[in-house]
């Protein structure tokens, strides 16, 4: 059942539960004398399915676990722009950092991607439910495939002379890696 129906029953529910409140409150019975025990109403236990209704709500709603991702992922993306920053100031500042020469720029950028697909991957799921057919993949799609375009250009740019198929590739390399770009904006159209 979708959760605006539910609501929308709840909410009913919670109307005749203050309403039936009230009346008995004003003086009003439903028949009986004062001295006898008050009979559960329909109103009482619609109130009552309409707490466990909106308890098991709450409870779905709240996030499950995983609440180490994202201080993981800012830790992550910040020490890849420490590694970056680091090998532009002085790169004899981390013991090893001169030797690996322009991958800095890849194992930074790296990093910092690693640490955005983490966080999109395994962050909690907080929210509605989503209906059958719904477009949760489009985000995700579309990040992905963006910055694997970027990390395409980065590596093109800084080692890809060095990486033979790259070089094979030649100049086609900066086609596929604004494809990849082109292509990610193209999967964002699909958001609802």
């Amino acid at each position: 059942m979708p959760e605006s129906k539910i609501r929308k029953s709840v909410d009913d529910k919670r109307k005749r539960t203050e309403s039936a409140k009230a009346a008995a409150s004003s003086g009003r019975t439903t028949g009986r004398s004062s001295g006898a025990t008050p009979r559960k109403t329909g109103a009482d236990s619609a109130g009552r399915t309409a707490k466990r209704v909106s308890r098991r709500i709450e409870a779905e709603s709240r996030p499950q676990g995983r609440r180490w991702v994202l201080p993981a992922a800012i830790v992550l993306a910040v020490l890849g722009i420490a590694w970056g920053v680091a090998y532009f100031v002085n790169d004899k500042l981390i013991p090893g950092e001169h030797a690996l020469g322009k991958w800095n720029i890849l194992i930074g950028a790296g990093a910092v991607l690693v640490a955005a697909l983490l966080y999109l991957a395994l962050r909690p799921r907080i929210g509605t439910p989503y209906a059958a057919g719904s477009r949760r993949w489009v985000a995700p799609a579309f990040i992905g495939v963006g910055l694997l375009g970027v990390a395409w250009l980065i590596v093109y740019y800084v080692a890809g002379s060095s990486i033979p198929f790259m070089a094979a590739l030649g100049n086609w390399n900066i086609l596929i890696g604004m494809g990849a770009m082109a292509a990610a904006f193209v999967i964002a159209t699909l958001w609802k």
